[in-house]
């Protein structure tokens, strides 16, 4: 089974599911550091945008992507849309580092919908506390 996020806003929920949850679902984990603080995690198996990328001047004679140099690379179209916000989020979509900016959206908006429903319902039927979100 493959997925991809690159770009795609929908069915993502349950791929996320099954990728931080390998285990859960006989999906063989994978064992990484692919983590924005570097914490060692067991994940479904991960590429990140700065370990494939194969433009000249990136890549060595033997086909190796120079991470770090790839990285600047990213960071630095990163930097040019700091101003907004949307473009971010979905240029870190496209070009995740980190298996989180693959999942950050999700339909279309960043919300968690879980949340929002339970406190819609307990809005309505006033049957319990409205849940912190």
């Amino acid at each position: 089974m493959v997925g991809g996020t690159g770009g795609d806003i929908i069915g993502l929920e349950g791929l996320e599911d099954i990728f931080f949850n390998p285990d859960a679902y006989n999906v063989l984990p994978f064992l990484n550091n692919y983590t924005e603080d570097g914490e060692w995690v067991k994940t479904a198996y991960f590429i990140p945008a700065n370990t494939s990328f194969y433009r000249e001047g990136y890549v060595d004679n033997r086909g190796v992507c120079n991470i770090k140099k790839a990285t600047e690379y990213y960071m630095n179209e990163r930097a040019k849309l700091e101003s907004s916000p949307k473009a971010l989020i979905d240029y870190k979509a496209e070009y995740c580092l980190y298996p989180s900016e693959a999942f950050a959206i999700e339909g279309q908006n960043n919300f968690n919908k879980v949340k929002l429903v339970e406190q819609i319902s307990a809005i309505k039927f006033k049957k319990r506390d409205v849940p912190e979100i």
